[in-house]
């Protein structure tokens, strides 16, 4: 394997550090009130090395985001990436990466989904979630329903059941259980905000818990979430 030339490593080098002193800093400032003369102190690097790999502070944030969104990607993909069919109830814990993946970043998803540093990048995360099963796990002819089901069953119709044991069109995907384009649209935004949520609740508790037990809670909550039976607090 042919080594790193010394001058892109002392590039990665520098993009680290300012990229690791943006995001120190986002936790006691907002975005705008930054400056680029507190980036290079924090990061102990001159102007001109700023300058170097940047025009300005909004393309080092943007290329610190893309970043992320690209390991991001890595770890929800990591359980079906190798798969012809990914069936959810099938889905195992240490097959769920997407953790691991924010204990990585943990500062990035702190100042992100724990402050209100930079507003409208936890929708950012939130679009960025949502579309990825839109476009991985459902080819586009699939998106009609061959089978028209009565209308009280029709919302029993969930990605969890697509490659059941049900009858299957010629797609191989159960005709009682295609759906269309909008209901996949409201179970993307759904399981979206579900991780959103888990994760916001484990910054909140300051990573207490392992990435490892954060999967298994997930798969948990996806396997047997809905047969969960809980009783109604006393008064209500």
């Amino acid at each position: 394997m042919a080594s790193i030339p010394a001058a892109d490593k002392r590039i990665r080098k520098s993009r680290q550090a300012l990229k690791e002193a943006l995001l120190e800093l986002l936790k006691r400032y907002s975005f705008e009130e930054i400056t680029i003369t507190q980036i290079v102190q924090h990061a102990d690097v001159n102007r001109g090395t700023f300058y170097n790999n940047y025009q300005e502070k909004e393309q080092l944030l943007e290329e610190l985001l893309q970043d992320v969104l690209s390991d991001l990607l890595r770890a929800y993909r990591s359980p079906y990436m190798n798969c012809s069919k990914f069936e959810i109830h099938r889905l195992q814990a240490d097959a769920v990466e997407i953790f691991r993946h924010v204990s990585e970043h943990a500062n990035f998803y702190r100042v992100v989904l724990g402050s209100d540093s930079l507003p409208g990048f936890e929708r950012r995360i939130f679009a960025f979630l949502r579309s990825i099963p839109l476009q991985d796990l459902i080819h586009p002819e699939d998106w009609t329903v061959t089978q028209e089901k009565p209308e009280s069953s029709k919302t029993a119709s969930y990605p969890g059941t697509l490659g059941g044991s049900d009858a299957t069109g010629d797609s191989g995907i159960p005709a009682t259980s295609r759906i269309r384009k909008d209901d996949f649209e409201l179970w993307g935004s759904f399981y979206a905000s579900g991780l959103i949520g888990m994760i916001g609740y484990w910054i909140e508790n300051d990573f207490a818990q392992s990435h490892e037990y954060m999967a298994c809670q997930l798969v948990d909550l996806l396997n047997r979430g809905s047969h969960m039976a809980l009783l109604p607090r006393g008064g209500i």
